[in-house]
C-alpha cells in the first residue's frame, strides 16, 4: 500500500506522519485492496482539515474532515473513510452470502489436494413400511430413499447397491 501524505501550510512532522500511517494501516483490516492512499493536511487560519483520497477495486473513495486540532481532523477522516469501507465489505459479503444452496462444509478431495463444497438437501421423510418404501426405490444402482417407518416412527434407510442388492440402513446412537 502507497500511502502519500501532503501538507497545505503546516510542516508534516515525523510524529504526524507515524500517526497518519498507523490510521491508515487501521484500514487495511477490511481486507480490501487499497492500491494508494492520500493523505492531505492543511491549515487555515484555526481550522485544520484533513482530507484522504483512497483507491481500492478500481474506484475512488474521499473523506474530509475539519476541527480545531489536525490529530483530531485525523481521527474523524479515517473513520469516515472507514466507514465507507465496511459499508463495502458489508455489501460484498451480503451478495456473496446471498445463494440459494446452503454450504455446509468445504471438504478436501482424496485425489487432489482441492476443496469442494456440499450442498444441503432438505426433503421431509415419508411415513412408510419397508415393504412400501421396497416398491418406490428407484431401480438404478447406487439410490438411496430415506422414509420413516409406520411402526416404530424411526428414520430408516434403503440403499441399491452396484449388484442390484438392497440394503436397509437402520441408524443407531454411539454408546
Amino acid at each position: 500500500m502507497n500511502i502519500v501524505i501532503t501538507g497545505r501550510h503546516i510542516r508534516i512532522t515525523h510524529a504526524l506522519r507515524e500517526y497518519v500511517q498507523q490510521k491508515v494501516e487501521r484500514l487495511g483490516r477490511y481486507s480490501l485492496p487499497l492500491s494508494s492512499v492520500q493523505m492531505i493536511l492543511s491549515v487555515e487560519k484555526f481550522r485544520h482539515q484533513a482530507e484522504i483520497v483512497c483507491v481500492f477495486n478500481g474506484k475512488q473513495y474521499r473523506a474530509k474532515a475539519s476541527s480545531h486540532e489536525m490529530y483530531a481532523s485525523i481521527d474523524d477522516v479515517t473513520d469516515k473513510l472507514d466507514r465507507q469501507m465496511r459499508k463495502k465489505k458489508d455489501k460484498l459479503v451480503s451478495h456473496k452470502g446471498a445463494r440459494r444452496r446452503e454450504t455446509l462444509a468445504r471438504i478436501p478431495s482424496r485425489e487432489a489436494e482441492e476443496a469442494q463444497s456440499v450442498s444441503v438437501n432438505r426433503t421431509q421423510a415419508e411415513t412408510l413400511t419397508v415393504h412400501e418404501a421396497l416398491s418406490r426405490l428407484p431401480m438404478e444402482a447406487a439410490s438411496l430413499l430415506f422414509f420413516t417407518e409406520a411402526a416404530s416412527g424411526s428414520v430408516l434407510a434403503l440403499r441399491r447397491g452396484a449388484g442390484g442388492a438392497v440394503e436397509l440402513i437402520v441408524p443407531q446412537a454411539q454408546p
